[in-house]
């Protein structure tokens, strides 16, 4: 009979000390706190570069996660800091940022806002200053370099593009199938002039003076000329198909050339009509602009290049 009382008695001290620890644990596992109202503290950069500060607000905030709405986040905010953010795209667009409040205990509140901007291209100075002579309100004039020949520094030529095969190896980079000897092409393709301008306001425009007609690659003749001559690149009056006047832009590219764009596309042709939409950067400084633009199919690379008139 003692021994039944020895095991009762344990038995009783074990709940006691259970019941005590359980009580201990329901203390610490306090209800959350919920966070009060989230304003986002939103500040978008009047420079129409796509900078945008968050500076979140919220009564008992212990933190605020960020979603910019561009698939990036959640991005860690301390309370009283700001984070600065970089919106990427072009002309007008929109992005669903929201923020989440987070207080003691993981309670949240949450707030959501459209962000609409108007965004253009950030073009670097020092290829604005290459370009058209100054950062703003300036133009400069290019014409082929007419009396450069050879693989590496011909004015006008033609390699493998990238649907060709060997991308990346070999004479992928150089004008292998052809390269013109110097002031060998037709007349209208010399009397060319490309400006390149910038305004006052910061905003690029290309003109290409084409002295009324222009040098038209026999395999694109067709696609700008119903029934022009395909047997030979031909000197073409096409200046009411094309946009001569337009916007350009250069942007840089992960791992590769930096390209140049112009706004009409393929309609705007870097003197010589070949059909690319953009050109790659293979070199430029203030004496020189050498490019290289493909084919529609990707089959051929035409490599140019210009010096200031």
């Amino acid at each position: 009979m003692k021994t039944t009382n020895k095991y009762i008695a344990v038995f009783f001290f074990l709940s006691a000390v259970l019941t005590w620890s359980c009580t201990e644990e329901d203390a610490s596992l306090a209800a959350p706190t919920i966070p009060g109202v989230v304003d986002m503290g939103i500040s978008i950069a009047p420079d129409s570069t796509g900078a945008v500060t968050f500076a979140p607000t919220a009564s008992d905030a212990f933190n605020f996660h960020l979603y910019p709405g561009d698939g990036a986040g959640p991005i860690l905010i301390a309370p009283g800091e700001s984070y600065d953010y970089a919106y990427e795209g072009l002309d007008n667009v929109e992005f669903a940022a929201s923020i989440v409040a987070y207080g003691v205990g993981a309670g949240s509140s949450s707030a959501s806002e459209l962000i609409e901007m108007f965004l253009k291209l950030q073009i670097a100075p020092e290829t604005m200053v290459a370009l058209t002579g100054a950062e703003v309100n300036s133009s400069k004039r290019w014409v082929w370099d007419s009396n450069a020949e050879g693989l590496s520094n011909g004015h006008l030529g033609v390699g493998p593009g990238p649907n060709l095969g060997g991308q990346g190896e070999g004479d992928y980079f150089v004008p292998s199938f052809f390269s013109s000897a110097a002031n060998a092409q037709p007349a209208c393709l010399y009397d060319d002039v490309l400006t390149f301008s910038v305004g006052a306001d910061g905003n690029p425009s290309f003109n290409l003076f084409t002295n009324g007609e222009i040098l038209v690659n026999e395999r694109e003749i067709l696609s700008l000329i119903p029934g022009g001559d395909t047997s030979a690149a031909s000197c073409n009056a096409a200046d009411d198909l094309l946009v001569l006047d337009t916007s350009w832009a250069v942007r840089p590219v992960e791992d590769g050339n930096d390209l140049l764009s112009l706004g009409g596309g393929m309609l705007t042709p870097m003197s010589y009509y070949m059909a690319a939409s953009e050109y790659e950067v293979l070199e430029l400084t203030p004496n020189k602009l050498r490019i290289r633009g493909f084919t529609p199919d990707g089959v051929l690379a035409w490599y140019f290049q210009f010096v200031p008139e």
